[in-house]
């Protein structure tokens, strides 16, 4: 970055960097998953009072969720669910300096081997295989487990800023998967499929300016991107919905049934697809209330802003 650029860059996306630098570099080393959970409620105790802005999307999206009533007392699983994000911070940071011994310390080792085999399953059928994950646990960890057993690739978009994005970059590296960016060539990616590659998605997000159609989510209808559906189509491969979370203490991976792409396409094949997967991660969700990224504003887009847009 150049000094004129640094200027221009907000002093508090600078420190943020320094920070995750420092994190990583230093303190990663000397991290463990049983003092990261301890760490991580302490550091949510210090920053829930400072995020007014995240606690009223979170508020939001539960009362859309849960129109008769939220189930959970809101102060505590507010507090919950920015632990269990820090926690999945810190537990990736430990991972990338210690990978792959880290496994054994953050997974069950039987559960994570079961549910291997069942990808591994489903990749043999095709020769090729779409995982659908969401931003629930650690979907990064998900990564680097699969990478073990797989050609893995991950699509991913570029962090707003280059320092954080080149962090990231880093710490994927160092778990042994690589990435595509979402503007990167379809084509290129439904190959990669094709020639017996893992490609993972996180699609759980209202993204506008990526091609979506409206499907229920939690009872109402969410803008949700087809980029999994229409790579599946192209590359004739399965989609399959893992998610990597924490249960009892350990992070298992939680496989989903099978989405074949039918033989033939329909006009409703792209959205029949879409509310497949769409299923499995709302199912996921409600499962793992806790450990889902509720700050994010997931039914922010309204058919008619895609019809002004459109228009």
């Amino acid at each position: 970055m150049s000094h004129m650029a640094a200027e221009k860059t907000p002093f508090r996306r600078r420190l943020g960097a320094w920070a995750v630098r420092r994190l990583v570099e230093t303190a990663g080393p000397r991290l463990h998953p049983r003092r990261n959970a301890v760490l991580a409620d302490l550091l949510a105790a210090a920053a829930c009072p400072l995020m007014r802005r995240e606690r009223t999307f979170v508020r939001d999206n539960l009362r859309i969720a849960f129109p008769a009533g939220c189930p959970f007392p809101f102060p505590s699983f507010f507090r919950s669910l920015v632990s269990s994000f820090g926690r999945a911070a810190l537990d990736l940071v430990y991972a990338s300096h210690h990978w792959p011994a880290a496994l054994h310390s953050l997974f069950d080792g039987d559960a994570l081997s079961s549910a291997l085999d069942a990808v591994a399953r489903a990749h043999a059928l095709r020769n090729g295989l779409i995982v659908v994950t969401a931003h629930i646990g650690s979907w990064e960890l998900l990564g680097a487990v699969l990478a073990l057993r797989f050609n893995t690739r991950a699509v991913a978009r570029h962090i707003y800023y280059e320092p954080y994005d080149a962090a990231l970059m880093n710490l994927r590296s160092r778990l042994g998967y690589g990435v595509f960016y979402q503007e990167d060539p379809v084509r290129g990616m439904a190959s990669f499929v094709r020639d017996g590659g893992l490609l993972g998605l996180v699609p759980d997000q209202d993204i506008s300016h990526n091609a979506g159609i409206f499907v229920p989510f939690f009872g109402r209808d969410a803008y949700t991107p087809v980029g999994p559906a229409a790579l599946s189509l192209l590359a004739r491969v399965p989609i399959l919905p893992v998610f990597c979370v924490r249960h009892a203490g350990a992070y298992r991976l939680v496989v989903d049934e099978l989405i074949l792409p039918p033989p033939r396409r329909t006009d409703d094949t792209i959205s029949l697809l879409t509310a497949s997967w769409q299923k499995a991660v709302e199912a996921a969700v409600r499962r793992f209330p806790g450990q889902w990224a509720w700050f994010h504003r997931r039914w922010k887009t309204l058919p008619e802003h895609v019809a002004k847009g459109s228009g």
